[in-house]
């Protein structure tokens, strides 16, 4: 029988709540706390955006052990950087392909 592996995504999507900004004492009490729960893999933050974002990022990296962490990134080098740097185990990368994100955000980049 095929297991069903859990990601949990508390400490990303939980932390771009309007008006949540989670220091790392408290990413670091969730992480703990997710990593008792047995999750499989814990969902971090975009280590690019901040000094403070890839130092909870990296932090996540060093208490779950050995859960993997999960750290994400646009699909530009530095992001990606970033994020190997955080110690992260999987970068999710991401990319809008819509009209507003291509000439706001990927200029000079087709849908291709």
């Amino acid at each position: 029988m095929r297991r069903v592996q859990i990601i949990d995504t508390t400490l990303r999507e939980g932390n771009q709540t309007p008006g949540v900004r989670w220091s790392i004492d408290d990413s670091t009490k969730i992480g703990l706390l997710l990593k008792e729960a047995g999750l499989d893999m814990i969902e971090a933050g975009h280590p690019f955006v901040s000094e403070m974002e890839a130092k909870r990022v990296k932090r996540l990296v060093e208490i779950a052990t050995p859960v993997p962490v999960l750290a994400h990134a646009r699909a530009l080098i530095i992001d990606v950087e970033a994020a190997a740097k955080s110690g992260a185990a999987w970068v999710g990368i991401f990319s809008g392909i819509n009209r507003i994100t291509q000439t706001t955000r990927m200029r000079n980049r087709s849908q291709e």
